[in-house]
């Protein structure tokens, strides 16, 4: 993601000219707004467990074996 904001392209790589979390920024503070990718990634982490533990699918039932402790957290 970084490398295409400044090069266009993501598999060639150029010198950053801005730090990652100035970018993050409002706009009004010198930033582009956009989203931490860690704060995405959290999401997005959130809403798996979320659907592990509310469905009652196959998938959901072997990832609740293979993840899911005897007092019943996930880890």
């Amino acid at each position: 993601m970084r490398n295409f904001l400044w090069t266009g392209d993501p598999a060639s790589k150029k010198l950053i000219t801005k730090a990652w979390h100035k970018l993050c920024c409002p706009k009004d503070e010198g930033g582009l707004s956009l989203t931490k990718l860690e704060n995405i990634n959290r999401a997005l982490l959130l809403k798996l467990v979320w659907r592990i533990t509310s469905h009652k699918d196959h998938w959901a039932s072997f990832l609740k074996a293979k993840f899911q402790s005897r007092s019943g957290t996930l880890y």
